[in-house]
């Protein structure tokens, strides 16, 4: 009870508190006036300056104001007209005068009170002020919504194009549940779309929600693609793929961070045909394609090249039919268990960007468009035991389908997929299905698109604020021409994969069709392995080993009597491999003479960008050097380096 007396005692204070800046309003503008006769009533140059400023915000006030409200217009321009005036005015005439005080009483009355009543009667219902208004204590919308009994809406507040306005439960009839339920009836009652009104509900308290209105559409025209949201950077910079109505970009990540507290998660994205959903993939696989420590497997059963063909030359991994989709998913339990288990020997529970920075294991990216005729074939069953297993080993699966109806997918696999984006749907049973039952209480409906509105979507994923789950977004549209520059524009940058995922991934990952302007790769064979992206070694067999020399360890590492490192510039084309692993050697001497006994790959980034050579071929020759004992190996990416002399 003591709660409920508390909020009829805010509710009190929120209804006075409107009406008070305007009845303030007088006796300050009444104060300028008087400062202003002090100051400049024997100074004509001053006095009339501030008529001419009294003129120019009085004009500007005119025309700054919505011409779809023009009584709120033509009462804003005179109230500004009255109190600048009424200051120029009194640069002249005396305020105190009688007449003049007269005068001040009067209008610095009738101008507040104007105000006031102008509040008092702006209800629900439409008035000549243009659409219906959303005001504390709306006796009107109240009475429009049963739903609203016993809750109280406080002051509304403008911002980015929303109206805010918070909730109150003010007696024991109140509830904000039943308000949840009754936003289409909200909606309709304030005269503005289906999805325009949302009840956040606060996770704190039972008792107070916020209701949130967006009177105009802000997503209606197309967003183009800014480009890279980070190129050259992490996945674990996230993803933007489009914005809010408010105009604040929309991000999803798929990598876990400890330290922000962010789980790793798979994604799951939903929507019918003509909802933007593929188009929203191409934009996250551009964006995906210019970071430096992932890798992406993609698979279209249906729409094949249609679909896939474009990005073809960026993935690591490309299949356009059933066929191929089945390999990629019999090949990934031996990969997951693979990394799983040399993650765990380096000492990491999970893949992070780290791991990529200092092991050159990047993360891997599985994407599977028109997955429906994946879970209805037989291997279907497997993709179960994946989404369970993947995502500490760095293996995030992105299953994309029109209807995540039980038909297809188990509850078991939609339990494991930790995030959603869903575009428009197909009824709201389908919606339910896609989105959490708090997100759908929220206000979204993804229902009222359908495939009207291409792009627009919510995004509920880790790492994306609570608040903002059931505000809907609009995918960025990318043209033919940006995905094709991200594809071929960052390849540079673009990491291959490691070899123990690829040597796990077997003879049908080694074997896999790429683009002639793209990598082969061949089959890797177990244990340490360089992964050549050069197009130069194509025609080396499935089992084929580095060319190294085999080192003579009775002999020692022959050091340079003077220095000749010097770090140029990236070079463009590789350097012949003797001349490159001699630069190699050279570099490692260098460092040890310097006093250094240990280092890391990532230590040798100059060496490898004057060499022109990709990190995988540094770690192989490192694991070289290690056999041939002179290096050790730590096993957590660290180097040590032995006598010169090796025993």
């Amino acid at each position: 009870m003591a709660a409920l007396q508390q909020r009829a005692a805010e509710r009190a204070l929120s209804t006075v508190a409107p009406y008070v800046p305007a009845w303030l309003a007088t006796p300050a503008t009444y104060g300028l006036a008087h400062a202003a006769h002090t100051a400049w009533h024997d100074q004509p140059g001053p006095a009339m300056a501030s008529a001419l400023l009294a003129a120019a915000v009085t004009w500007g006030t005119s025309h700054i104001t919505p011409t779809s409200a023009p009584l709120w217009r033509a009462h804003a321009t005179a109230t500004v007209g009255l109190a600048t005036g009424g200051i120029a005015l009194s640069a002249a005439i005396d305020p105190t005068s009688p007449g003049a005080l007269s005068a001040w009483a009067i209008l610095g009355i009738a101008t507040p009170l104007s105000w006031t009543i102008r509040r008092i009667t702006r209800n629900g219902g439409t008035t000549s002020d243009g659409p219906k208004a959303l005001t504390a204590g709306d006796s009107g919308l109240a009475a429009q919504v049963r739903a609203l009994k016993g809750v109280e809406i406080g002051p509304p507040a403008v911002e980015g194009g929303r109206v805010k306005a918070p909730l109150h439960v003010v007696s024991p009839e109140g509830d904000i549940e039943r308000v949840q339920d009754a936003t289409r009836t909200i909606a309709a009652a304030l005269g503005v779309g289906r999805n325009s009104v949302r009840v956040q509900a606060d996770p704190d308290d039972a008792g107070r929600a916020e209701l949130i209105v967006v009177p105009r559409d802000h997503l209606k025209h197309t967003i183009p693609w800014p480009g890279p949201s980070a190129p050259g950077g992490s996945i674990g910079d996230g993803f933007a793929v489009g914005l809010y109505e408010d105009g604040i970009p929309a991000v999803f990540w798929l990598n876990g961070d400890p330290e922000a507290g962010r789980n790793a998660t798979h994604l799951g994205v939903f929507g019918m045909n003509g909802s933007g959903k593929s188009s929203g993939g191409e934009v996250t696989w551009a964006d995906l394609l210019t970071r430096r420590d992932a890798c992406l497997w993609l698979g279209d059963p249906v729409k094949g090249e249609q679909t896939l063909g474009a990005v073809r030359a960026g993935g690591d991994w490309v299949v356009t039919d059933t066929a191929g989709c089945r390999d990629q998913i019999r090949a990934l339990p031996d990969v997951i268990a693979a990394r799983a288990d040399q993650l765990g020997r380096w000492g990491h529970k999970q893949w992070t960007p780290d791991v990529f920075e200092t092991h050159d294991m990047p993360a891997l990216v599985v994407w599977w468009e028109e997955a429906a005729k994946l879970f209805r074939d037989e291997i279907g069953e497997d993709i179960t035991g994946l989404l369970e297993t993947a995502r500490s080993a760095g293996v995030f699966i992105v299953i994309s389908l029109q209807r995540p109806s039980v038909g297809i997918m188990s509850g078991d696999d939609r339990e494991q997929i930790g995030a959603t984006w869903c575009f428009g749907v197909k009824g709201s049973t389908t919606a339910k299905m896609a989105l959490p039952p708090e997100v759908r209480a929220a206000g979204a409906a993804p229902e009222a698109w359908a495939n009207r509105r291409a792009g627009y979507a919510y995004l509920v994923a880790p790492g994306v604020d609570e608040e903002r789950y059931a505000t809907p977004m609009r995918a960025y549209r990318i043209t033919a021409e940006q995905l094709a520059e991200a594809v071929e524009g960052y390849a540079e940058i673009r990491a291959s994969l490691d070899a123990v995922s690829a040597a796990a991934a077997g003879g049908a990952y080694a074997n896999r069709h790429r683009d002639a302007t793209t990598t082969t790769m061949p089959a890797p064979r177990q244990g340490p392995a360089v992964i050549v992206r050069d197009t130069d070694r194509l025609d080396l067999p499935v089992n084929h080993e580095p060319d190294l020399p085999e080192p003579d360890v009775d002999a020692p590492i022959e050091v340079p009597t003077t220095p000749s490192i010097t770090f140029a510039r990236p070079a463009t084309q590789e350097m012949p491999r003797e001349q490159a692993v001699a630069l190699l050697r050279e570099t490692i001497v260098e460092m040890n003479r310097a006093g250094r006994t240990e280092f890391r790959p990532h230590d040798l980034r100059d060496v490898r960008a004057r060499v022109g050579r990709a990190r995988t071929w540094v770690t192989g020759e490192l694991q070289a050097l290690v056999k041939a004992g002179l290096l050790e190996d730590d096993g957590r990416g660290n180097y040590r380096i032995r006598d010169l002399v090796p025993a």
